[in-house]
């Protein structure tokens, strides 16, 4: 007999597919340290949407919040029903109408080589910014197509991913409006349960496998984002505990960690945390919101949901956002996938090497595959 946690995941695998059979808004997730996925299901007959981080907290749901929010709107999944048992969840989807389900726009690519041609010719835009001293940081992204096994459905990879990634937010959500994604985040943007929140500064990347002290350039590309975070917290932490940089671990690649554990002054919200958090340096650069605005036209790419946020809001009395890496983009009708990726750079950073860099993270997911 398989452990409780494993056959809950398997059978939470089967409610997603139902959702979205059914084409019902829905998030499947399972956080980081916990064994038991909850599902979260939209009725409504239209979208709902956050336009401000004010609005954050306002009601139940979950959200998906793209790259370029607050400019472009966040998607709101509204707690309509909120299950813990997929038993429970599968039986209600029975008594559920079919919906029509639009068909998802593909525009593929997969020439590798014109692939790196492309990013290297954005990463001397790039660089040209950065070594003039505009810019300390920039996380250039790109993305990679790659064959969706026919036998693999959605709700599978969801499960194989709990299992991979214990440490991650691991994440199954659809909408008309944004599509299938899959995730397994390493990184919260902002979690809040009662009067206790945090955050964590997450910055440089190795491979597992190397044994070499952290160099001086991944070093200081995490300094400059555990400074921003800790700059925000000042101004609305009443009080602030940090601990690190340390090493952790996720998937095939390593990074240096901070934590920061605080509590809200009166009169900041969670929504202004987010507000000067996101997006944070670490999926973005500095200074802000300069490097933000220099990505977005220098690019050449809409990153969407890639290096956004998401999360449950105000479910179980706690709001847990994640900062939306380690991702990729389903179609399986076409039996496609489409892997995000990005890494920071600074005016010492190396074209080959942060492209190696991207194909190792990339292999996150892209190992669910076999």
């Amino acid at each position: 007999m398989c452990p409780s946690s494993t056959c809950l995941n398997d059978r939470f695998g089967d409610v997603a597919h139902a959702l979205y059979d059914k084409a019902y808004a829905f998030a499947l997730y399972r956080l980081p340290h916990q064994t038991n996925p909850v599902c979260v299901i939209d009725l409504q007959e239209r979208p709902s949407w956050i336009k401000t981080p004010s609005e954050l907290t306002q009601q139940s749901g979950f959200v998906l919040a793209p790259f370029a929010f607050p400019t472009k709107p966040a998607r709101f999944i509204k707690a309509d029903h909120v299950f813990f048992n997929p038993s429970e969840a599968l039986s209600f989807i029975d008594t559920l109408p079919h919906r029509s389900r639009p068909k998802a726009k593909v525009n593929v690519s997969t020439n590798e080589s014109q692939a790196f041609e492309n990013y290297a010719q954005t990463f001397g835009r790039f660089m040209s910014a950065l070594t003039t001293g505009r810019f300390q940081k920039l996380v250039l992204s790109r993305s990679s197509w790659t064959t969706l096994p026919k036998h693999l459905t959605p709700g599978m990879l969801f499960h194989r991913a709990c299992t991979a990634h214990p440490n991650a937010a691991v994440t199954l959500t659809w909408t008309s409006e944004t599509g299938l994604w899959l995730g397994a985040t390493p990184e919260i943007l902002v979690t809040q349960n009662h009067e206790h929140a945090q955050t964590m500064a997450l910055a440089g990347t190795m491979p597992c496998d190397d044994t070499r002290p952290w160099s001086k350039k991944n070093q200081h590309e995490q300094e400059l984002v555990a400074n921003m975070i800790r700059e925000v917290l000042q101004r609305h932490a009443k009080t602030l505990d940090e601990k690190g940089p340390y090493t952790v671990v996720a998937g095939p690649v390593k990074h240096l960690r901070t934590d920061f554990h605080f509590k809200l002054l009166e009169g900041s919200t969670l929504g202004d945390v987010v507000e000067a958090l996101h997006p944070t340096p670490a999926v973005c650069g500095l200074p802000m919101p300069h490097a933000a605005t220099f990505i977005e036209a220098t690019e050449g790419r809409d990153r969407e949901l890639y290096a956004g946020f998401l999360g449950p809001v105000q479910i179980q009395a706690s709001t847990a956002l994640f900062v939306n890496l380690r991702c990729l983009t389903l179609y399986p009708k076409q039996s496609l996938a489409r892997l995000h990726a990005g890494g920071g750079l600074l005016a010492a950073s190396q074209l080959q090497s942060e492209w190696t860099e991207t194909n190792i993270k990339m292999q996150t997911l892209r190992r669910l595959f076999v």
